[in-house]
């Protein structure tokens, strides 16, 4: 089987789509997949990276520019070049992606889209009039044009289907990168300072907004927020100024995105996640605060209900249900909170690693060209 993966980028800024898309594309050559990554914006991936694909058996390739009828050119070349079963490509809206399918439906070869969440209705309710002009020109034609959709978890699939969208779809959920040397957690002792930690991207959907309300209600004692991620078109400034606002600057720590090494060490010097989004089709981040044993609070945007009561809190978007949640995380014992972060560690092994992942996935190809 020969599956070329397409995204528009895999700048590291990106967040869980790059992850992710890199993710399935190791997996799946591991697997014996032949495999083609097909990034169109050039130099966002660095050398290190290339190396790890090219090790994997993965052959990585750059677009040469973000113009339509470049991008255009290049797929249809890559598509002769290397003549895929299917073309997945992943995420809406973008020309360069546009391009990929238009060439893949010239090339006669079968299309699966992943949507990116880009069809929860919070996301279409952003930028709304350039989607629906976007929609209009281009990008319903290329949604009628798939074979199949990949879902990364049944709350996508319902966006899915609630777009009127009624080809086959194939539900499973993103990987995580287990990491195999877990860095070593703090010393537990009833004087040191708790830290409760938010990793995503700085944008208005992540909900760090609410989560700053909620802190000003709740001002939790012997607690620190760390803020980690990008600054994405100023949120992350917006965020500072609310903090400053509601005066619990003196408690919040921000810190600009990571690298993988000290994103790990951050993770596991932290003793809960808080993750308030207003809607995800997956969640990486939650995934990968879970694989660090830390306990994990997120909202009912995100698909995670089964780590309600066993190694997090799954509550309603709204400050009253944070805090709420906040509070009762915060009163347990780290002996406590350490149990169900062990919990949510063993949760994400036996259920969320790449290489089940990657194996379902193969069925979900199989099944788009009937075999």
């Amino acid at each position: 089987m020969k599956i070329l993966q397409s995204i528009w980028s895999l700048a590291s800024e990106n967040g869980g789509p790059t992850r992710s898309t890199i993710g399935i594309s190791k997996a799946l050559a591991r697997e014996g997949v032949k495999v083609m990554l097909v990034s169109h914006v050039p130099g966002k991936v660095s050398e290190k990276e290339q190396d790890a694909l090219k090790t994997c058996g993965v052959e990585f390739r750059e677009g040469h520019g973000i113009k339509y009828r470049k991008a255009l050119q290049d797929s249809l070349r890559l598509l002769e070049e290397f003549h895929p079963d299917i073309v997945h490509i992943q995420g809406m809206w973008k020309l360069t992606t546009h391009s990929m399918n238009m060439a893949a439906a010239r090339s006669g070869i079968p299309i699966v889209i992943s949507p990116r969440g880009m069809l929860a209705p919070w996301a279409l309710s952003v930028k709304k009039w350039k989607k629906r002009l976007g929609m209009f020109l281009y990008q319903h034609g290329d949604l009628k044009r798939a074979a199949a959709f990949h879902a990364a978890s049944d709350i996508e699939a319902e966006h899915i289907r609630d777009f009127g969208l009624t080809q086959p779809i194939i539900t499973v959920p993103n990987g995580v990168n287990l990491s195999e040397i877990l860095p070593s957690r703090k010393v537990y002792g009833s004087a040191r300072e708790h830290t409760a930690l938010f990793l995503s991207r700085m944008h208005p959907g992540k909900g760090l907004m609410l989560l700053a309300d909620a802190w000003a209600v709740l001002r939790p004692q012997g607690w620190r927020m760390m803020a980690v991620g990008t600054n994405e078109r100023g949120h992350g400034d917006e965020i500072k100024r609310r903090v400053k606002e509601l005066g619990i600057e003196d408690s919040w720590t921000f810190h600009d995105e990571v690298g993988d090494d000290e994103k790990w060490s951050i993770y596991r010097s932290a003793d809960l996640f808080i993750h308030p989004s207003a809607s995800e089709n997956f969640g990486l981040s939650i995934a990968e605060a879970l694989t660090a044993e830390v306990p994990v609070i997120t909202t009912k945007g995100c698909p995670w209900a089964e780590i309600q009561n066993k190694c997090g809190w799954w509550v309603d978007r709204n400050v009253d249900s944070l805090v709420a949640a906040m509070r009762e995380a915060m009163a347990l014992t780290d002996e406590q909170r350490q149990s169900m972060g062990e919990y949510g560690h063993r949760l994400i092994n036996e259920k969320y690693s790449w290489p089940a992942i990657a194996r379902q996935m193969v069925k979900g190809y199989e099944s788009v060209l009937g075999k």
